[in-house]
């Protein structure tokens, strides 16, 4: 202790460098390795389809859905009032009546997304019911029209158009002549009607699950 009492202000500063050397070359080696790891990360991120392409593409995504949350509540807030306007804007006059279908309250189906994130997919059933004692049956003009309409989120042409939420979930139709001629156990024609009857037709949107719903 009398030796470095002894020391002069240039011979202390000499002695603490020397201590704390080890210290500062760990500090600027591990300020260099994040450096290189930063550096590494933003050409990772930079690169094409990486974390900003992929992170602007969700972004992109987030904005449609809040887009027609904004201005399409007939979409989202209730569906039976934006299918119904959907359906009867596909048809011509005349073609179809009020009571020919029937939509369903929406349900919600837990899904997992290619990313393993929890999700749920919103379902609206559309059930079509029978006219004049038949089944009702679509002509494939009037089945395609019913179909983008929904999807498209069409509208007439002076409006603004929408992004599209809904997607066909599922669709099942039968040729209207196979299904009575099975029935009956008779061999169908060479040529079939253009008479389809849909047994089941469902559309769905889908939305990230919160982490405090449960599943």
């Amino acid at each position: 202790m009398k030796q470095l009492a002894k020391l002069d202000l240039y011979k202390v500063v000499i002695v603490a460098s020397l201590l704390l050397l080890p210290a500062v070359g760990w500090w600027i080696k591990t300020t260099r390795a994040s450096i290189e790891a930063a550096e590494r990360a933003l050409t990772e991120a930079t690169k094409p389809d990486g974390l900003l392409e992929e992170i602007g593409k969700l972004q992109k995504q987030l904005r449609t859905v809040e887009e027609n949350r904004a201005s399409t509540s007939n979409q989202t807030g209730n569906s039976s009032t934006y299918f119904d306007a959907q359906i009867f804007r596909s048809a011509v006059a005349g073609q179809l009546e009020k009571n020919q279908f029937n939509i369903s309250p929406p349900r919600e189906e837990n899904v997992t997304t290619g990313q393993k994130q929890a999700a749920k997919d919103i379902v609206v059933k559309i059930d079509w019911m029978p006219r004049g004692g038949k089944e009702f049956t679509f002509m494939r003009d009037f089945l395609f029209a019913v179909l983008f309409n929904c999807e498209s989120s069409a509208r007439s042409a002076e409006s603004a158009p929408l992004p599209s939420i809904w997607k066909l979930y599922s669709l099942k139709i039968t040729n209207a002549t196979v299904s009575k001629l099975v029935t009956q156990q008779m061999t169908p024609p060479a040529e079939l009607t253009d008479e389809w009857v849909v047994s089941k037709m469902e559309f769905a949107r889908r939305e990230p699950r919160k982490k405090d719903e449960k599943r």
